[in-house]
């Protein structure tokens, strides 16, 4: 029900955990992916960022 209420892009959620990830002072490199099955598209819709060393 919350995932209803509140909807993103797979664009969105990879942008979001980047951000959280930029403000931990431990981490230099990540990938994040996101892959989102579509049940209604006849594609699924998928989104990466990544931020090297």
């Amino acid at each position: 029900e919350h995932a209803f209420a509140q909807p993103c892009f797979v664009e969105d959620v990879v942008r979001n955990v980047a951000q959280r990830l930029e403000r931990h002072g431990h981490i230099s490199w990540y990938r994040v992916e996101v892959e989102s099955m579509e049940s209604i598209h006849s594609h699924n819709a998928f989104a990466r960022i990544e931020r090297t060393l």
